[in-house]
């Protein structure tokens, strides 16, 4: 199965626990592995800053750490499937170097690729292309799976609603969670000290300008 979630939202992290644990119990065990969006050197950067157990580990509690202790209790594997910040970093610099050429070569075919590849990337999301399984020998088609996993649920909409929700009210706690987690990684990750340079320099302009028509409001005002 996969789990979608936003970032140390507690409801999130309530999930990852949640459903591995739905496939432990029983002779047959459902559950082969646990796998994260994730690479080894930023796990080994987890477990030294919030390592369970720790009071930090309470108060960052997250979707990663929580999945991953479940399968580590019950024995199950636990396998990363991300880049590294080094491998990340690389293709950032190509491609940036390579949309800031296209961007300045409008009349030679620039600008032409980058519609080219909005297109193609629209057309990736809003197709449905036939998805092969693996060793099965068979295809599911991606249009049908949502109707499969409909069937499969049950109560109609209410628990996306509800889900959505539950997201939406721990939103604070993850934006909070989140910076935190960068302020703490900034040093040892260039990629998390990039994120939030980027995050604090935002803020700080969205602080001026409200401080300069504050000022202009004022003095307006005074005239």
């Amino acid at each position: 199965r996969l789990v979608g979630c936003m970032h140390f939202n507690p409801f999130s992290a309530w999930c990852s626990r949640h459903v591995p644990l739905t496939l432990l119990p029983g002779a047959e065990r459902k559950l082969g592995a646990v796998v994260l969006e994730m690479y080894s050197e930023r796990w080994d950067r987890i477990l030294e800053l919030h390592p369970a157990g720790s009071p930090l580990r309470r108060l960052f509690d997250n979707e990663m750490q929580g999945a991953a202790e479940v399968a580590q209790e019950a024995g199950i594997p636990l396998l990363f499937a991300d880049c590294g910040d080094d491998e990340i970093d690389a293709l950032f610099a190509k491609w940036a170097r390579i949309t800031w050429e296209d961007l300045a070569d409008p009349i030679g075919g620039g600008w032409f690729r980058i519609f080219s590849d909005i297109l193609s990337v629209g057309g990736t999301l809003y197709s449905s292309p036939e998805a092969a399984i693996a060793g099965e020998g068979t295809t599911v088609a991606v249009s049908e799976q949502p109707q499969q996993l409909q069937k499969q649920e049950e109560g109609g909409a209410w628990p996306t609603v509800l889900a959505g929700l539950m997201l939406l009210l721990g939103f604070p706690v993850s934006l909070l969670r989140s910076l935190l987690v960068l302020a703490l990684e900034a040093f040892s990750s260039q990629t998390s000290f990039v994120m939030g340079a980027s995050i604090a320099l935002s803020l700080g302009l969205f602080a001026l300008e409200d401080a300069l028509r504050g000022g202009d409001a004022a003095a307006a005002a005074a005239a």
